[in-house]
């Protein structure tokens, strides 16, 4: 039976690994992830870029900032959505983070 004192050090010792893992980017961009970037269309990385700038731009400005309408906007964020497997804005700032956009 593990110990408190043993338990707290395996979890120190495991999120010292992790960050190792962070720290060397050994986490940040997969072959999946590079592959995903490579295939976003011009006007899609676009809008992935302003929705993660930190003037925090609503979809209505961002669509404003790109000259479309927007359920052209919508779309491109639907496209993006599926071709990146994620579900929200929080989803896409992370990808965004993940992989040294912003």
């Amino acid at each position: 039976m593990e110990t408190p004192t043993e338990g707290l050090d395996r979890f120190r010792e495991l999120l010292r690994q992790l960050l190792a893992l962070l720290e060397s980017g050994a986490l940040l961009v997969g072959a999946t992830d590079r592959r995903a970037l490579e295939e976003i269309p011009q006007q899609e990385m676009r809008l992935l870029i302003l929705a993660c700038d930190p003037a925090e731009y609503t979809y209505d400005q961002i669509a404003d900032i790109m000259g479309i309408a927007k359920g052209t906007l919508d779309t491109y964020r639907r496209r993006l959505w599926e071709r990146l497997g994620i579900k929200s804005k929080t989803g896409m700032v992370l990808f965004a983070a993940k992989n040294g956009l912003v």
